[in-house]
């Protein structure tokens, strides 16, 4: 329990960071760009959304998950779940 409070802290402490970077120091935020969708504006109501680009699919069929991010990098290899 003590290390799952600590990853907390840890990762509030990188966004306090981040958000003084940007904020304070000048840094450029680069936001969150999905890897399967565009953003696009939608036709009927002219709101920028995001569209399925049906990349995946074309990856898929290949086996190429080069594009996709490993989700497992923060895990310690002796992590109970």
């Amino acid at each position: 329990m003590v290390d799952r409070s600590l990853s907390h802290l840890h990762k509030a402490s990188s966004m306090i960071a981040g958000y003084v970077l940007v904020c304070f120091v000048g840094w450029e935020y680069r936001g969150y760009e999905p890897k399967w969708f565009a953003k696009q504006s939608d036709p009927l109501t002219g709101n920028l959304i995001h569209m399925f680009t049906h990349e995946y699919w074309k990856c898929k069929l290949k086996l190429d998950w080069s594009r996709c991010p490993d989700i497992f990098v923060d895990w310690p290899a002796t992590s109970q779940h």
